[in-house]
């Protein structure tokens, strides 16, 4: 996917029209990403960018789900009446770092 690709998926799934703040949660997104895929860093960019192709919806996932917390960052537990809010980790849940898979190579 295209960086507008991107773009243009999450304003589908956020309902966000900013393209500005939809672009800068992406980038927040692919940090995330990037982080959990290569933890111990990576020195080829093309390699990288390769491995990181596969990723793109689910980038998006975590760029929507970023989204959809703003304002409440760090929350674990919001109660009003019988609503309750809690947040796995208090950033991207568990359940969406999980499907990305850390690269390794031979040293």
């Amino acid at each position: 996917m295209t960086t507008e690709e991107k773009i243009t998926f999450i304003i589908s799934l956020s309902g966000e029209t900013d393209e500005a703040v939809v672009s800068a949660y992406l980038d927040l997104a692919e940090e995330i990403a990037r982080g959990k895929v290569f933890p111990f860093g990576y020195t080829d960019e093309e390699k990288a960018e390769e491995i990181m192709s596969k990723y793109g919806k689910i980038v998006c996932e975590i760029a929507v789900t970023l989204l959809a917390r703003r304002g409440a960052e760090g929350e674990k537990i919001h109660s009003e009446s019988t609503a309750e809010r809690t947040y796995e980790n208090g950033g991207v849940p568990d359940s969406i770092l999980k499907k990305l898979i850390s690269y390794c190579g031979v040293v």
